[in-house]
């Protein structure tokens, strides 16, 4: 099944391989948010190799992507006088089309006017696309405008605002987005943990930490979905709170997150195959227990306080 966020993900594997099988796939995808993906590999991609495919995807993209009703303007000559009586018109879908035109060609002057135009377009599938043109053709400081959208009672809106936060690099998008996680709607909680995943610079494992210690089963649950898609082996300790807790349902998604982590760490795939081997879901427990000595700062029980 396509996936996109999966696909563009693995442009950033440092596996040549894998990045060359990423631009491919993308090339069957007629998505906006491709462009400047394609465009940052193309400046800064160390393998000669993979500049040209980036290049001949990024030509074949803006070919096949359709200009919709916008086809006589000219990306670099077309006046405020026009963008914004595009941004305007009665038809909310030229004004989608030309959202997303915007977009494809990147034009940088029109960001003023999406600005002036989101909080005054009443049409939530055409805001949430102005917030992601907002994000390719914006500049740093431009993502502190975007930090409200992710409250929008619109999922839709909630979800871009976070795509569009990607695209600048910033310490404080983190933060804002970590929350995000939580999120009922899974295309949110999805795109937080993407991008939540690609940082080194914010530390989950406090976070993850306080969610599992919850007492909202809901909350839990997104924190071993969240594992599941972005943990490494340092949260192998959370990962083995989690396949004790009562749910099974989040037992079920801790066991998902060690497979996953065990396909390049020896130390899970070890816990892993030891796992599998019990009989029932129920001696995770007594395996956890096990396995404590190698989780820091693991307290102590109730039993072995009153022992000592």
């Amino acid at each position: 099944m396509y996936n996109i966020n999966e696909i563009m993900f693995d442009l950033e594997s440092p596996i040549e391989e894998v990045r060359e099988k990423a631009i491919i796939a993308l090339t069957k995808s007629n998505d906006i948010r491709v462009i400047p993906k394609l465009q940052k590999i193309i400046d800064n991609d160390p393998s000669v190799q993979i500049r040209y495919f980036a290049r001949k995807a990024l030509w074949l993209l803006k070919s096949r992507i359709g200009n919709g009703s916008v086809e006589e303007l000219d990306p670099k000559n077309c006046t405020k006088k026009q963008i914004d009586s595009y941004l305007n018109d009665e038809n909310v879908d030229k004004r989608l089309s030309f959202v997303k035109w915007i977009a494809k060609f990147q034009v940088k002057k029109a960001k003023p006017m999406l600005l002036k135009k989101l909080d005054s377009e009443p049409d939530p599938l055409v805001r949430a696309t102005i917030i992601l043109a907002i994000g390719i053709v914006g500049v740093e400081g431009d993502h502190e405008i975007l930090f409200r959208y992710l409250r929008d009672p619109n999922s839709r809106i909630r979800a871009n605002t976070i795509e569009a936060l990607e695209y600048f690099d910033n310490d404080e998008i983190y933060e804002k987005v970590l929350p995000m996680v939580m999120d009922e709607d899974n295309r949110v909680k999805t795109n937080a943990i993407k991008i939540l995943g690609k940082s080194s610079k914010i530390n989950t494992a406090e976070f993850f930490h306080k969610m599992i210690a919850s007492d909202k089963v809901s909350i839990r649950d997104s924190a071993a979905y969240a594992l599941s898609e972005i943990g490494k082996e340092s949260d192998l300790p959370l990962i083995l709170r989690l396949l004790k807790d009562p749910k099974k349902t989040v037992r079920e998604k801790a066991r998902q997150a060690l497979a996953r982590i065990a396909e390049t760490s020896s130390k899970a795939a070890s816990i892993y195959q030891q796992m599998n081997l019990l009989k029932d879901d129920e001696n995770v427990a007594d395996f956890y227990d096990l396995l404590r000595p190698d989780l820091p700062k693991a307290k102590k029980s109730k039993k072995k306080e009153l022992e000592e």
